[in-house]
């Protein structure tokens, strides 16, 4: 019998979701009323794929049909960090032998502060996925993924995307068409 594994690919904007491959942009944008955010999602003819978006591999698997729109399915968002040049300077630095900060290494509490996505971000993320009928199951207390599991149907709905099955040799995969 063959498994079906996911190569689904999400978003990139605010944040990107993480299958086992790439990204997809989706532009959300923050409202504040009353200190509640709520995401104002633009129509869906205004949101973006990225060129060549589907893993190279794929275009030699045959399309064997839309993904059941009733089937549970579950994502993995990761926010973008907020400043990945400080980022990447800070882990320069820890490592430079020459550095006053060589190995002056940071608890995980200090690289939420210094260099994790906001909270705001976070809220901003399970807003747009709750608002299409997602269940969030886990956020990283670093803040860096937000997971969540629905039906593909809200899943292509959330991404604005459409999840065929496609069959390899001895496998079949589910992944975005576009």
């Amino acid at each position: 019998m063959m498994k079906s594994q996911s190569l689904f690919r999400t978003v990139k904007g605010c944040f990107f979701a993480v299958g086992f491959i790439g990204i997809i942009p989706v532009a959300i944008k923050a409202q504040t009323a009353e200190a509640k955010i709520t995401p104002d999602i633009p129509p869906k003819s205004q949101w973006k794929a990225f060129p060549q978006n589907l893993p190279l591999h794929l275009n030699k698997w045959k399309r064997i049909s839309a993904r059941p729109l009733s089937a549970s399915q579950s994502v993995t968002v990761a926010l973008k960090l907020p400043a990945p040049a400080a980022l990447e300077a800070f882990v320069e630095r820890v490592n430079d032998l020459s550095s006053p900060d060589y190995h002056q290494f940071i608890t995980s509490e200090q690289f939420a502060r210094l260099y994790a996505p906001s909270q705001e971000s976070v809220n901003l993320v399970t807003a747009h996925l709750k608002a299409f009928g997602l269940k969030i199951t886990e956020v990283l207390p670093n803040r860096l993924t937000v997971k969540a599991e629905g039906t593909t149907a809200q899943i292509q709905s959330a991404f604005a995307t459409t999840i065929a099955l496609y069959q390899s040799k001895k496998d079949v995969l589910f992944g975005n068409e576009n």
